[in-house]
């Protein structure tokens, strides 16, 4: 509620007084005057907010005033004869003018009464209050202020007069050059720009801004203040419950001020008026359109101004000022009006050359300044010009205005200590720590960066100058040593192979950092604290953070979680298709893949490594549970989705590629295919679950007997004969021309390319055991090369297969041998076998003019062999006819294809075609030398296929002429083609009860192992037992165990007797019910044994048979195991369970058990435990030694080193007592190579730590 009031120029002293809720302002022809002038006519009163009272609601009439001012529920004005107008609330007398009053020449008004600055210097009041008793010799007044309960008058001495409640001023305050009054509080602004405010402190009022300087005018409101600077800018302070003291950002051009109860008003130079705080009732909302406003004032809960036409008018005359000799100073000028102004400054009556801005600056003031100062203000429709303000000179001591403070900071962290000072000329500054000069310390501030304790203490200013010199109070400085408390949050989260950046932020200055257990791929700046980088490991990193200062440290532990960035793959649990139906889905994963694969897919599709596609035609029905992978360069994803294929509908089933095996006791085994057309050329195989064919088998037509045994196996379904495949690629120019295509533009041929990506496929789709061989053709003038004997790894046929271009070939295809090939294909696959199918799979364009061997010598060889031979005609030059002859033949068959995508899908049909082989058996029951025709039919979708017929055609080439007749005759006798042939009992006799096992390499796992197999099965087993004593460290697994396998449901047990031997034991779910039996006459795989470190299959037992004596109660079945020989060496068993053949392998011979004791290398390590840590017993430098990495600070946790073995597994244990140990983190596999094991315990947990290492 504080508004500028100009006052006239009296002598030397010239003041402006700031009215509370009041505007004091005379305007006469644009100029301040203090007697009566004619005024002009175009100052209108302006008004808004609360006016229940009639407040903001001027007198009709009223147009023509030079001062207003706010009460609290009423305003005043003085029009140009000095007569005073009053209106709104009058409860109390406030607007009872008296008729009898002088002209005035200002106002002031507050709750419940008014006072008038009269034109002779007396004050006069009417209304109710303590503040309306005016002292009755006041007089020679030039400025006046209304407060709530008080009031204050400036005398033109400068001296200042206080009545009703008026809080007494401080002693230092004895002139000043304006003055306001708010509730229980005055301020008064200063000679030398500063403002002294005393009483009432509520809301904080009374506490000045420290640097408040260069003030030019001062408001008061109920419990804020405001002060506007020479330089256009609005300071307040106090309450700020209404939002009164928050002045608006930007304001700035302040020309006026005025405060209200809690509301501010400021006019800026523009004409215009800006308002906050309280809003209630629109208080600080001026009008729409309000401009060329002179002057505002504030009342209570309204707001008022004057509008003027547009003439210059001073708002805030050059004030007195009292200038030290020396210091620079500025006298300002405030003024409105239509731009533009212009200002011209005058000193003692004459003008200043030059000086014609708002501002008169002196930069270091000298006696011959000392004077009269005035400015005039002009613009196109008028000037005006101030009273004169006197500039006072003095030449004095230096004197502190500000006393340095006391300092409490903590150690590590900047302070400073700062006063300031004035006084005549150049001031010196020395500060005194303990009263001892500090060396460069002659600023006045003084600043420590960094505080130490040895900065503690007393401190004192001295100022000086020519004319004397002061010494400021003492400051007391306490530093205390907190240490630097980091401030970041504990956790954080990075993503793999993504920048990143983390500062680390700590209180009290730290100048360096430490992070400890940082992620590979991250590093620290020490200085900074910065850790940045881009982390390549996934996980959970507990990171031990630091930070230190001057005095001390302090630590934070900061979980840093870096997700992974390898993919996620996002799949539903089943994906639908139709066999024979185009299928397509998309492997979909997070985190940009940049690989795909598929494993298990359905014959027929396929799988697009790049962008996960999957697609093609399902050539099989069935559930497949497909292995979908997604990868990039952080990791691999794996998902297992479940295709479901449904069956497709067929119009015809038959029965093609039928052989068969007659065996003891009394068994007839079928392999057959099946297909939906009897045309070679268009047939496609009908491949489904068993449990979906109906058989019946048949003996001279007759249906076998129920009480006979006939099973419809499949291979892969736990029951089937153990498949053998040897693949013969050609890799000759047919093939690997560029003729067939280059889309990948590497120089390799797309047929070859679609021929390695197609036979790694067939390897994949084989039932799982089966074994696979590989032999490449590609030069005439060289021998088909076995490139992969027979084996049960998938992985390691695969990777066989794609080493052929660049291991065998070279990038030398020239011409075919594939005759040779094929000869080597069937002589890897050895005799025909009752429990095996043999077959060979080759790719040809059937030109073959190099080979030793003839397609006729194949057929021959492969018939004997019970070997069938399917192929894939492919070439620029495909000669199909041979390569047809010899698939017939041999019960095969022949695909061919034109390009590239056409080898790839016929390889894959080809692969179908030998998945989907059948196996039929019955046991029969006919016993003696009658020998009888089987036969069979197959039952599928409404439709019936017969095994096929013997047909009978007539021999031409053997006549037989009969010389008995004239002329003799030549007659050509008939002769039947056996595709299946007659079963004589007798000739396949057998003792029924005994069942049959055989032994069979698999290495399926990449590892060496035997595979047991029941070639025969008697009835009503339902208890397997056998004891056996491997002789290198051994597992074993139960095999046919998946739902419709044979062992489905059965359990493994194992106990070990004291020499060492496992006493195995295999049972059905319930072995007393006989309808848990093994199917009688079946046939499959039953365990699976892989041994570790064996170096040759033909000693991996010491001992292994059956153990009949179990079926000593239940009935007359046994076994036999019939080729124990070939994997049986006997070797004793060992106290501390060395292998026997490890020990002759390293030249020990005789006492093994004292072999086992001895050291022959000298390393302090015997042998039994060189063979556990796999290192060579007759090598010293070959040791399992545990090297120590302790932790670096700040940088590593405890770190383990080792040398490792890849066919160990290890285990990092820890120990803090030697007591206890516990493991450090997952095993680990050997991988060859020293293997670094972290500790993840924080090391600064670790009091102390012992380390040891497992081995097995």
């Amino acid at each position: 509620m504080q508004t500028p009031f100009p006052m006239p120029n009296q002598g030397r002293s010239s003041a402006l007084s700031w009215l509370d809720r009041i505007l004091v302002v005379r305007v006469v022809a644009g100029v301040t005057l203090t007697c009566c002038t004619t005024v002009h006519a175009a100052s209108y009163p302006r008004a808004w907010g609360r006016n229940l009272e009639g407040q903001s609601l001027p007198p009709p009439g009223l147009t023509d005033v030079v001062a207003v001012a706010g009460g609290g529920l009423h305003s005043a004005a003085v029009r140009p004869n000095g007569r005073v107008v009053a209106w709104g609330w009058n409860l109390q007398g406030e607007t009872n003018v008296p008729v009898s009053l002088p002209p005035a020449r200002a106002v002031a008004a507050n709750y419940g009464y008014s006072l008038a600055l009269l034109e002779d210097g007396t004050v006069q009041a009417w209304g109710t209050s303590p503040a309306a008793a005016v002292p009755p010799d006041l007089a020679e007044v030039v400025a006046i202020a209304a407060g709530y309960d008080h009031a204050v008058a400036l005398r033109r001495d400068l001296a200042l007069v206080g009545w009703g409640r008026a809080p007494a001023p401080p002693a230092g305050v004895t002139s000043a050059v304006a003055v306001a009054a708010g509730r229980g509080h005055t301020l008064a602004l200063l000679p030398n720009g500063l403002v002294a405010a005393w009483g009432d402190d509520t809301g904080g009022k009374l506490q000045v801004p420290l640097d408040l300087n260069e003030v030019v005018a001062v408001a008061a409101g109920d419990d804020h203040n405001l002060a506007l600077r020479g330089d256009g800018n609005v300071i307040a302070w106090g309450a700020n419950d209404q939002g009164q003291v928050s002045v608006p950002a930007g304001l700035s051009n302040v020309v006026a001020i005025a405060a209200g109860s809690a509301h501010s008003l400021a006019l800026r130079a523009d004409g215009t008026v800006v308002g906050w705080g309280r809003n209630d009732f629109g208080q600080s909302t001026p009008p729409a359109g309000l401009t060329r406003i002179i002057a505002v004032a504030a009342g209570g809960y309204h707001s008022l101004a004057i509008q003027g036409d547009g003439q210059p008018v001073i708002t805030v005359p050059p004030r007195t000022r009292n200038a030290v000799l020396g210091a620079p100073v500025r006298l300002y000028v405030k003024a409105v009006g239509d731009p533009p102004l212009a200002y011209q400054w005058f000193k003692d009556g004459l003008a200043l050359a030059g000086e014609t801005r708002a501002v008169l600056e002196i930069p270091a003031v000298e006696n011959h300044h000392e004077g009269l100062y005035s400015v005039r203000v002009s613009n196109p429709l008028g000037s005006v010009t101030s009273p004169e303000a006197a500039l006072r000179v003095q030449a004095l001591p230096p004197w502190i205005t500000s006393e340095p403070g006391d300092v409490t900071v903590t150690c590590g962290d900047p302070f400073e200590l700062s006063a300031t000072a004035a006084g005549s000329g150049s001031l010196l500054y020395q500060w005194l720590l303990e009263d001892r000069p500090l060396p460069e310390a002659t600023n006045a501030t003084l600043r420590f960066p960094v505080a130490t304790p040895d900065l503690a203490g007393s401190y004192r200013l001295v100022v000086s100058n020519e004319y004397g010199s002061t010494t400021s109070r003492v400051a007391s400085v306490r530093v205390q040593v907190d240490p630097p408390t980091i401030t970041v949050p504990p956790v954080a989260r990075a993503k793999q192979g993504q920048p990143f950046i983390f500062t680390i932020q700590a209180r009290h200055s730290p100048h360096a950092f430490g992070a400890w257990g940082l992620p590979p791929g991250l590093e620290l700046d020490p200085a900074q604290g910065v850790i940045q980088g881009t982390p390549i490991q996934a996980g959970s990193f507990t990171v031990l953070l630091a930070a230190t200062n001057v005095c001390t440290h302090a630590t934070a532990t900061l979980q840093l979680q870096v997700d992974s960035s390898a993919p996620r793959i996002q799949a539903p649990a089943v994906v639908q298709g139709t066999e024979n139906v185009p299928l397509s889905f998309a492997i979909s994963a997070t985190e940009s893949p940049t690989r795909y694969d598929a494993l298990n897919l359905p014959a027929g599709l396929a799988v697009n490594r790049t962008t996960g596609l999957i697609q093609g035609t399902p050539a099989r029905p069935g559930d497949f549970d497909v292995v979908l992978i997604a990868a990039n360069a952080w990791g691999e994803a794996r998902a297992t989705v479940r295709f479901t294929i449904a069956p497709r509908t067929i119009g015809a089933l038959t029965i093609a590629n039928v052989t068969y095996t007659y065996s003891a006791p009394y068994l007839l085994d079928f392999q057959f295919s099946l297909y939906d057309s009897d045309d070679p050329a268009v047939a496609r195989p009908v491949v489904v679950n068993p449990a979906e064919l109906l058989v019946v088998p048949r003996e001279n037509d007759r249906p076998i007997s129920t009480n006979e045994s006939a099973w419809l196996l499949s291979p892969g379904a736990g029951l089937g004969k153990l498949v053998k495949a040897v693949l013969v690629l050609d890799f000759s120019w047919s093939v690997a021309s560029l003729a067939n295509g280059d889309a990948n533009t590497n120089g390799l041929s797309d047929a070859m390319e679609a021929m390695v990506t197609a036979a790694q496929d067939f390897v994949a789709r084989l039932p799982a055991g089966s074994q696979v061989g590989v032999v490449e053709f590609h030069r005439e003038d060289r021998d088909p090369a076995v490139v992969q004997p027979l084996s049960a790894d998938v992985a390691a046929v695969q990777n066989a297969i794609a080493g052929i271009w660049t291991n065998q070939v070279q990038g030398f295809p020239a011409g075919s041998r594939v005759w040779d090939a094929l000869a080597t294909a069937i002589n890897m696959l050895g005799s025909s076998n009752a429990d095996e199918q043999h077959y060979v799979i080759f790719i040809s364009d059937g030109r073959d003019e190099s080979s030793s061997a003839t397609v006729e010598d194949l057929i021959n060889a492969a018939t004997n062999a019970n070997v069938r031979i399917y192929g894939l005609g492919f070439g620029i030059e495909l000669d199909a006819a041979p390569l047809q002859a010899l698939t017939t033949a041999t019960s095969g068959r022949l695909v061919t294809a034109q390009n590239a995508e056409e080898l790839a899908a016929q390889l894959g049909q080809v692969t179908q075609d030998i998945a989907g082989q059948y196996v039929l058996r019955w046991a029969t029951l006919r016993r003696g030398s009658n020998a009888f025709m089987p036969s069979f039919e197959v039952h599928y979708q409404g439709l019936v296929a017969l095994s096929p017929t013997n047909p009978v055609w007539t021999n031409f080439n053997d006549p037989i002429i009969d010389t008995n007749s004239e002329p003799p005759t030549t007659n050509y006798p008939l002769v039947t083609n056996y595709i299946i042939g007659w079963f004589n009992p007798a000739d396949y006799a057998g003792d029924v009860t005994l069942g049959h096992m055989r032994l069979v390499p698999d290495d399926r796992s990449g590892e060496p192992a035997l595979t047991l197999r029941a070639r025969y099965i008697p009835r009503f087993i339902r208890r397997i037992q056998l004891r056996y004593r491997p002789n290198w460290p051994c597992s074993v697994e139960v095999l046919s165990t998946a739902p419709g396998e044979i062992l489905h449901g059965w359990s493994l047990t194992q106990t070990n007797e004291s020499d060492g031997t496992q006493v195995l034991l295999l049972s059905s779910p319930n072995p007393d019910d006989p309808m848990t039996s093994l199917p009688y006459g079946g046939f499959g795989s039953l365990l699976r044994f892989t041994f570790r470190d064996l170096n040759a299959l033909s000693n991996a037992f010491a001992t292994i048979e059956p153990d009949n004596s179990i079926y000593l109660t239940s009935g007359p079945q046994r076994w036999v195991i019939e080729n124990t020989n070939e994997f049986v060496r006997v070797y004793p068993p060992l106290p501390f369970g060395t292998p026997g053949p490890w020990l002759e392998q390293h030249g020990f011979s005789g006492d093994l058990a004292a072999a086992e004791l001895s050291d022959p290398d000298g390393d302090g390590v015997p042998t039994w435990q060189e063979y556990r840590a796999d290192t060579d017993p007759r090598d010293p430098n070959s040791r399992l030694v545990l090297t120590f990495l302790p932790a670096i600070p700040w940088s590593t946790f405890h770190q383990v080193a080792f040398p490792t073995s890849p066919r160990r597994t290890y285990r990092v244990e820890r120990s803090t007592d030697l007591q206890s140990w516990e493991p450090i983190g997952p095993d680990v596999p050997g991988t060859g190579a020293v293997l670094l094991v972290t500790d993840p315990q924080p090391p600064w947990t670790l009091p102390q730590a012992y380390y040891r290492v497992r081995v097995w």
